[in-house]
């Protein structure tokens, strides 16, 4: 019985340790993103002297993105799990081909729809100005990483890595 309590403690405290550690995280991480998602939409504005009324429209686009691009970021994690797991457990070159083009699939995916975005976005700003957009973040995006959600200037805020392995 006297290491039934021991136990219990034990698991209290690390619970007690992971609820703060996941509190930190969903608050510290996520203003991170925001706080660079802020920053990227002001360079938009600032480099491009929007108008608030298509920023207003770039800001709604981009908050709806954010939800397709959340799902591409676990497919991508999926994926780079399940390649990490073959590689670990010694699966056969077929498997680990199958799993390394999953991979490769779910980033392509990924890209495409970023630029469908980015195109998007180029619309509401516009005429010379748009291309001139589109001009800077698609040359970035041939160089996206996927180690974190892209943003409106693909410069990616590394500080929280949100895809790792691969």
């Amino acid at each position: 019985m006297k290491y039934g309590w021991l136990t219990a403690a034990a698991l209290l405290v690390l619970v007690a340790i992971t609820a703060c550690g996941s509190f930190w995280c969903f608050h510290h991480l996520g203003t991170r993103e925001e706080d660079h998602n802020s920053s990227a939409l002001a360079w938009l504005h600032a480099e491009f002297d929007i108008p608030s009324d298509k920023m207003a429209q770039i800001e709604k686009a981009h908050a709806a993105y954010r939800s397709i691009c959340a799902v591409h970021c676990r497919e991508i994690i999926a994926s780079r799990e399940e390649l990490q797991l073959a590689r670990e457990s010694g699966a056969s070159a077929d498997s680990l081909a199958s799993a390394m083009e999953r991979v490769a699939a779910v980033d392509r995916e990924c890209i495409a729809a970023t630029q469908t975005h980015l195109r998007e976005i180029a619309a509401i700003i516009g005429g010379a100005e748009g291309q001139r957009y589109l001009d800077i973040v698609l040359p970035r995006l041939a160089h996206f990483d996927h180690q974190g959600p892209a943003s409106l200037d693909l410069e990616i805020d590394h500080t929280h890595a949100e895809h790792s392995g691969g």
